[in-house]
């Protein structure tokens, strides 16, 4: 049931990130975290906030590669975390995870 519920908040995240993605016109090039077509997971979190750790635990539990942006310290992940926030009506809360292909 946990893996279930772990899946939906990726997806749920990865529509949310996708379509901001879409709408953003000036975008920086993330390096993949996978080679070939797999979709990455970028994942916005704090480093003091413990569901951010959780989602890290699982994501290597289950070998799934992630980039994290840490909306603390980098400006640029703050401002494309409040911006999915916005766009989708959703609460500011840590983690916000999404998928994006490569």
């Amino acid at each position: 049931m946990r893996r279930i519920l772990w899946g939906v908040w990726l997806l749920v995240g990865a529509l949310a990130f996708s379509w901001q993605l879409q709408t953003t016109t000036a975008q920086e090039t993330v390096a993949p975290a996978t080679s070939g077509d797999e979709p990455i997971v970028h994942l916005f979190g704090r480093d003091d906030c413990g569901f951010c750790k959780q989602m890290f635990a699982w994501l290597e539990e289950e070998d799934i590669p992630y980039v994290y942006h840490n909306i603390i310290e980098d400006e640029r992940a703050r401002e494309q975390f409040n911006a999915i926030a916005e766009k989708h009506s959703t609460s500011k809360v840590t983690p916000l995870s999404s998928l994006v292909n490569a």
